[in-house]
């Protein structure tokens, strides 16, 4: 509660936004700040901008009369905390990952292609890095990426596209995020929509890499309806792909049937 509530004074909006900033914090760093001095959320995680930690600090003032007016400036500044307008070139040496993400989400599968290869081996590698490196308090943001480049790389060689979908089946279906939450729906959605609109290669690294992912002895019942039902998604969107081969169709509708199977017990 803010300060002046605590002293039983009248409250106003301004009341609000102070408990609106705790519930900002704790919700991305995991605890409520520290009474004895503010902690930037920015310093440990680079996928918040520091833009947020200011927002958070106006809202945490004690004096009312100089904290944050309004929710309609509350939302105004969070929603440009995310810098979208700096050349990718910029973002990619200097920008945090918070930023890389932004830029990421302005892009279709077209603009990605026409970038330089330079600056898309540079994204693919940075998500390796990330993949590699693995810290909790990033793993969400690594999650974006590797959603989003599943289908902005889509028209990439089959080379630069086959770990970004590798690591989409993991990180989608079977990487733990915390203590009661596995897999990404985001993830999956991505998969689902490159299926859908992959070209030849493409349709080809996620058919193999489907293929591998799936197998009879990982389809337990004991997996979640969540799991079944996606993995049942991935499979129809592949096979209804005007360029699913014939040899694909064949052992991807094998699996449909296997996938079906273990869904109904």
């Amino acid at each position: 509660m803010s300060p002046e509530q605590s002293n039983g004074e009248k409250l106003d909006g301004r009341s609000d936004l102070y408990s609106l900033g705790i519930t900002l914090y704790e919700s991305l760093g995991g605890h409520l700040p520290h009474p004895g001095g503010y902690q930037a959320l920015a310093d440990g995680n680079e996928a918040i901008p520091p833009a947020i930690d200011t927002l958070i600090r106006d809202c945490l003032i004690q004096d009312r009369n100089a904290r944050l007016p309004s929710a309609a400036e509350f939302i105004k500044r969070l929603r440009s905390a995310f810098r979208t307008d700096v050349p990718l070139s910029t973002l990619l040496t200097e920008a945090r990952l918070h930023e890389v993400v932004a830029a990421l989400r302005q892009m279709s599968a077209e603009d990605f292609s026409s970038k330089p290869k330079g600056q898309k081996l540079l994204l693919i590698n940075r998500l390796k890095d990330l993949i590699r490196i693995d810290k909790p308090e990033l793993r969400t943001a690594t999650a974006q990426v590797i959603a989003l480049l599943t289908e902005l790389a889509r028209f990439e060689a089959p080379k630069e596209y086959t770990p970004i979908i590798s690591a989409a089946f993991h990180w989608g279906f079977d990487k733990s995020y915390g203590a009661n939450w596995v897999g990404q729906p985001e993830i999956r959605e991505a998969l689902v929509d490159a299926a859908k609109s992959a070209s030849i290669d493409a349709h080809r690294v996620l058919s193999a890499e489907y293929l591998k992912f799936v197998s009879d002895d990982k389809l337990d019942e004991s997996l979640p309806g969540w799991y079944f039902h996606d993995l049942r998604l991935l499979v129809m969107a592949l096979l209804a792909n005007p360029s699913c081969g014939d040899k694909e169709a064949e052992d991807l509708a094998v699996l449909y049937d296997t996938i079906n199977a273990g869904s109904h017990g």
